[in-house]
């Protein structure tokens, strides 16, 4: 047994900005201490670096110069001073230098280029596996001499991490269908477990943390079979095809929230809704699920049995969205005029076409549109025609979907497409029902338009706004949400970063402001009918239907019934839903609760969502921030894991 004052090393991989280890590194008491951290993508791998020497530093003042500078010039000269420091040095070390990914590169390109690899691709250890295998070695070592034959003379090591989630997310997936020749098999992020479970075999940590998106449960491999039992055993025992009969298990697997007694699946048909935890049950302001698992050595767990879960009545109340995002200062969308298919416009802050004037011009006529569409005598019938026109194209595009499947067919002709009588009933029995949603509704828009504020200054943001007013992170009361205030809390300097607005189009402008109008109207309409508003969140979202005709996307899958909440808004008193990477691509499903505004959530408001700390900087443009914060692992969420795994070690006396 190893003494209580020593450090518990981790090995993080595919470590993304930093969320897990930022949680294990940052928990109360916290023994843990970041050993090797592995991730591919590189301004994912800066953004880890960064954090990292953040973390050595007892004087945070390089810290503060670099993330604060408002120009790359200034921020180079920083770095250059940066560089040459021992807590510099010593987080790249941590880091590997320089950007990794676990695996065989050879294998993973000919499985992306539709090849077949063959013995010797997979016997051939290329120069980035041996390095990150020399690292492992080298972290193994330092806690004793052999981990394999005598692991309780060693002192502890736990890995922690998760595979890429798109090939396992059940979102991802449905959006692949639709991509030519993609081939889930040759996908390496779908065979990426097995790059951790060889960690897994080589390290023989004491633990290990695993975790990945609930979709995992329904993936499966190209023979049927479900691959989420597949991973359990591969995890248990550490080799292809065990058989439970002979093999010995190296690692018992357990829930963070659910006792074995309880679980829905069984030993050989393990369920994925028993690892499933809720971010929002442990203090973090969004519904974010997660399958995670926690390996436990077999040799310090011979009983296989665990009475200790986290306690979610025990954990923090997580806040809504405005009192998680509303103390971050106002800022307005930036003006893209950019076709959808020729990319982002490249335009700046000074730009003649995003300037203020024409930025309150857009703001001015996106108000006229959505007062003509919720006023006049005609209003609710001519939202009841278009609504139900919208339900006509519908099901004329899922029928032309059916015909597609068998002969070509153009776009013009999809409006062609007969409907029965059975069908034309069944849209025109819905009238009472789009009826009583928009004379509802409709009135309560038109007051909240003549309500809003819309005579603001409102700057684009940037990567560093300087804010003299040094407030709370959170606007709720401070006993509901101390914890988490004190987290995220910045303590080192006033301002604000990484909160720059996405540039938008003008069209989709009004769709933002529209969609925020109605969700706010929605929600004061449920919270009249009922005394208590939940914070969890529901559909008040409008959802394609309900835009109309000159609010309508050119998307060529409007009409589909997937995907209807394509353009989403937070309700201010609920949680968010899950924050995801998508955000790099458009903001559309992330759209700011204030109407005025017109535009989705910056990188910092997600980040807060995400429960990152306000002080906590993502490298790279714009792009890459939405993808690393969308990807990560709530730090506040991975803290309270840590100090789980820290109970267990305790139990289980290996610490």
């Amino acid at each position: 047994m190893s003494q209580p004052s020593d450090k518990v090393k981790i090995i993080d991989l595919f470590a993304g900005p930093g969320g897990l280890g930022e949680g294990f590194s940052n928990c109360d008491n916290s023994p843990f201490e970041i050993a090797m951290s592995v991730e591919k993508e590189k301004n994912a791998h800066k953004t880890l670096t960064l954090r990292s020497f953040y973390r050595k530093l007892k004087d945070k003042f390089l810290y503060v110069r670099y993330v604060t500078c408002t120009d790359e010039s200034s921020k180079r000269l920083v770095m250059d001073e940066i560089e040459k420091t021992d807590e510099w040095r010593a987080a790249c070390e941590e880091t590997l230098q320089r950007p990794h990914a676990l695996g065989n590169s050879k294998v993973f390109e000919k499985w992306k280029n539709g090849e077949v690899p063959d013995e010797k691709d997979f016997e051939e250890e290329t120069p980035e596996q041996r390095e990150i295998n020399r690292k492992i070695d080298e972290v193994c070592r330092s806690t004793g001499e052999d981990r394999r034959s005598n692991l309780r003379s060693c002192s502890p090591l736990i890995v922690i991490g998760g595979p890429p989630c798109q090939a396992y997310s059940t979102i991802g997936r449905a959006r692949r269908v639709g991509i030519a020749n993609h081939n889930q098999d040759h996908d390496e992020r779908f065979f990426l477990y097995k790059e951790y479970a060889d960690v897994i075999d080589r390290a023989r940590p004491d633990l290990f943390v695993m975790e990945n998106v609930s979709g995992i449960g329904s993936a499966k491999l190209a023979n049927g079979v479900r691959i989420f039992p597949e991973i359990i055993k591969r995890l248990e025992y550490l080799k292809e095809n065990p058989d439970p009969e002979k093999d010995q298990k190296q690692y018992h697997i357990y829930s963070l929230v659910t006792d074995k007694d309880n679980f829905i699946g069984s030993e050989g048909n393990p369920s994925d809704k028993d690892f499933v935890i809720n971010a929002a049950d442990f203090g973090v302001p969004q519904e974010r699920r997660r399958v995670i698992l926690l390996g436990i050595n077999a040799e310090h767990d011979k009983d296989g049995s665990l009475p200790l879960t986290m306690e979610s009545k025990l954990a923090p109340r997580a806040p809504s969205i405005s009192e998680t995002i509303a103390s971050l200062p106002k800022i307005r969308s930036s003006i893209s005029t950019a076709n959808r298919s020729s990319g982002p416009a490249q335009i700046t802050e000074d730009s003649p076409s995003d300037s203020d004037l024409e930025w309150h011009k857009i703001r001015n006529q996106c108000l006229d549109e959505i007062r003509r569409i919720v006023s006049g005598r005609d209003a609710i019938e001519r939202g009841i025609r278009d609504i139900m026109e919208w339900e006509r194209r519908s099901l004329r595009f899922e029928k032309a979907r059916q015909v597609k499947a068998t002969r070509d067919i153009s776009e013009h002709d999809l409006v062609r497409i007969f409907l029965s009588n059975e069908e034309e009933h069944f849209i025109e029995c819905r009238e009472g029902e789009y009826r009583h949603i928009l004379s509802t509704i409709y009135p309560k828009i038109a007051r909240l338009l003549d309500e809003l504020e819309t005579g603001e200054q409102l700057s684009t943001g940037c990567n560093f706004y300087l804010n003299s007013q040094s407030a709370k992170a959170l606007t709720g009361s401070n006993e509901d949400y101390e914890k988490l205030e004190n987290w995220l809390a910045n303590k080192y300097f006033s301002g604000v970063l990484n909160h720059r607005a996405k540039q938008h189009m003008p069209s989709d402008m009004t769709r933002y402001m529209f969609s925020a109008l109605w969700t706010e109207a929605q929600m004061l309409i449920d919270a009249e009918r009922s005394s208590h508003v939940s914070r969890r969140q529901t559909s008040t979202s409008p959802t394609t239907k309900f835009f109309p005709p000159n609010l309508a996307s050119q998307h060529k899958s409007w009409y589909s019934r997937n995907f209807q909440d394509r353009f989403r808004c937070y309700p201010r008193l609920h949680r968010a839903k899950t924050v995801t990477s998508h955000m790099h691509k458009d903001g559309h499903a992330n759209i700011h609760y204030d109407p005025a505004q017109m535009r989705s959530l910056t990188v910092r408001e997600a980040a807060r969502i995400q429960t990152f700390p306000d002080d906590y900087y993502f490298e790279g443009g714009q792009s890459a921030q939405y993808l690393q914060v969308g990807n990560a692992v709530p730090p506040f969420l991975a803290k309270q894991i840590a100090e789980h795994v820290l109970e267990v070690m305790k139990l289980k006396k290996i610490l």
